[in-house]
């Protein structure tokens, strides 16, 4: 039961075991799966990474455009998000499912991939984390930078993002290797 808030969910495939998650009085129903569920004011936003899930309603009403069930749930596929008001004005279907671009998605559901948390360490030690879980190597030519202290969230796939941050905030130049490696050292 999601009571507020946003959570995202990579659920394993287990036909037996169907996951339900209860969104005030909307249901959504996965068997192997990812996805994210946002609980709002006005609405309950439903955003599918992969595979497909089932939202269910309050009322029994079909989704244009979608595969309804005599309870008006809908499938929702990969790519796709559902949104459904809790309170639709007439006429209006109470499972509204969209198509999202890729870029689109990617950006929804940003929030949900792995974050390192910097958390105050130093700029080696972030150098060596993001190594281990990226695969990309960061070389500190400046020893003094090395032991910088940084604080805040940030993607562990996004390298460049951080090194485009870092140049950004701590003025420091950084150097792409053809190996994929990178060298940062303070700006002259």
């Amino acid at each position: 039961r999601l009571v507020r808030g946003e959570v995202f969910f990579a659920v394993a495939p287990d036909a037996a075991r169907p996951f339900l998650v209860e969104v005030g009085d909307v249901t959504v129903r996965a068997v192997g799966t990812a996805f994210a569920v946002r609980f709002e004011p006005h609405a309950v936003d439903v955003v599918v990474a992969e595979g497909t899930v089932r939202v269910t309603p309050p009322a029994p009403a079909a989704t244009p455009g979608a595969d309804a069930e005599r309870d008006g749930s809908a499938l929702v596929r990969a790519g796709h998000r559902a949104v459904v008001v809790h309170t639709p004005p007439p006429q209006s279907p109470p499972v509204v499912v969209t198509r999202i671009p890729p870029e689109e998605l990617a950006r929804t559901l940003a929030w949900s991939g792995p974050m390192l948390e910097l958390g105050g360490a130093t700029l080696g030690e972030l150098a060596a984390t993001f190594a281990q879980r990226s695969g990309r190597r960061i070389e500190i030519a400046d020893a003094t930078l090395a032991t910088v202290r940084i604080g805040g969230r940030f993607p562990t796939d996004d390298v460049d993002g951080f090194v485009r941050a870092l140049a950004e905030i701590y003025d420091v130049e950084s150097e792409q290797r053809p190996d994929g490696s990178i060298v940062l050292r303070r700006r002259r």
